[in-house]
């Protein structure tokens, strides 16, 4: 096909801290940023080349972060940022059909703007560091791809989306002599809150958005030469249409819920040589985001430095 275009982005980016006081610091920031697309051209068999108008978009992301070390061991922390994301080639240009897919691309794609606020304590707790937090997204012209039952992708913004959540995470060096462990567990609540493209989709989950989330990861040194880890990972239920209808998630266009081990054996020859032997995907759980993930798979890895 002939869709091509070209996007660039230039940004400034300024930061300072400033401790105003003997428990207080505050971080400022901002990031100015010039987006461009050009030379964008879509061709289809019914229309034949079609070239695009340049676009040039600009975003200011200011970020404020309020830092209070409220004991010796306890620090709380209020951040504020804004953030732009703005669509890429493929989202803009990239309508075609191949074999029973087709991709529908939206050249006048608005940028997407999120508004971020948390509020987070962090300190010691036990042997190890826990870090607590509450946070809130506001996402205005999102950028989202969807494939409807007749496997049309399209490209589109979202009018608004709202995500709220909690995450704990907890860091434990040394719980025994050569084991580290760290863990942490998330939940949110997303929803959409206006969407004029899909009106269906309003009130319902933010798609691929799991409610809930956990990790675990071990590490274990047994002396200079050996070590190991294993790593757990738990996703929970999310959608893949917009309006949630997708009923059946463990299967093919669906999205699974998931709980997989990763596990690794590691030897150091010496400063230079060290040799690893993994498995992903330990228990051979069948799972699925859209297309089916990795089964049980093996890998071993040689690595030289110098």
């Amino acid at each position: 096909n002939h869709n091509h275009g070209h996007t660039r982005t230039q940004a400034l980016y300024l930061q300072d801290e400033w401790k105003f006081a003997p428990k207080w610091m505050l971080t400022a920031g901002v990031r100015q940023e010039r987006w461009q697309a050009s030379e964008g051209e879509i061709y289809t068999s019914s229309l034949g080349s079609n070239s695009l108008r340049e676009r040039t978009e600009h975003g200011t992301s200011p970020k404020l972060s309020l830092a209070w070390q409220a004991t010796e061991d306890w620090t709380l922390r209020a951040s504020f940022g804004k953030a732009y994301r703005f669509p890429t080639v493929a989202e803009l240009y990239q309508t075609e059909s191949s074999g029973s897919t087709t991709r529908i691309s939206d050249p006048n794609l608005k940028p997407e703007k999120v508004l971020a606020k948390e509020l987070s304590a962090e300190g010691a707790l036990g042997r190890g560091v826990l870090r607590a937090s509450i946070f809130e997204e506001i996402v205005r012209d999102a950028l989202y791809s969807f494939t409807d039952y007749s496997n049309v992708s399209r490209n589109q913004n979202i009018d608004k989306l709202r995500a709220r959540g909690v995450e704990l995470a907890y860091t434990v060096p040394e719980i025994v002599r050569g084991l580290d462990v760290t863990a942490s567990l998330t939940h949110v609540r997303s929803k959409v809150l206006e969407n004029a493209l899909n009106p269906s989709s309003v009130g319902k989950w933010v798609i691929r958005v799991p409610d809930w989330r956990a990790t675990l990861f071990a590490v274990y040194r047994l002396d200079e030469h050996w070590s190991g880890s294993l790593g757990y990972k738990y996703s929970g239920r999310q959608y893949n249409n917009p309006d949630n209808s997708d009923q059946w998630p463990d299967t093919y266009g669906g999205n699974s819920k998931f709980s997989t081990f990763d596990a690794k054996v590691s030897y150091r020859v010496n400063k230079l040589v060290a040799a690893s032997f993994g498995v992903d995907n330990l228990t051979n759980e069948k799972y699925y985001a859209f297309h089916p993930y990795p089964q049980r798979t093996f890998h071993g890895e040689v690595r030289v430095d110098f």
